[in-house]
């Protein structure tokens, strides 16, 4: 079985974006990628912020089980105050990469 990337971005204040990027297996995407963004698809949203308003645990109660909204949640970057809403999930076959820019220092 391969793994995958999964990339969330989030914005976290007025357009202030983080992201967050993880490696799961196929297994770990439908079980709790594939089930939170499809809800995300019909305009519901992440509120994991200061600001008022419902949390996913209140908004998602008996759509997505509490495992599948906390597999998720570990996969959301939280910036200073945490995040108000998803931007974006990408997902792409995991493949290993080699940083070209920076060089390491030399001692």
């Amino acid at each position: 079985m391969s793994d995958f990337r999964v990339i969330v971005t989030a914005d976290c204040c007025a357009a202030d974006y983080v992201t967050k990027e993880s490696r799961l297996t196929a297994g770990e995407v439908e079980d709790y990628v594939r089930p939170v963004v499809a809800i995300l698809r019909t305009g519901q949203n992440w509120n994991i912020s200061q600001m008022p308003g419902p949390g996913p645990q209140d908004m998602y109660e008996g759509i997505v089980t509490e495992e599948q909204l906390r597999g998720f949640d570990e996969l959301v970057p939280y910036g200073e105050y945490g995040v108000h809403s998803i931007d974006k999930v990408e997902i792409t076959p995991w493949v290993d990469s080699t940083v070209l820019y920076p060089v390491e220092e030399r001692a």
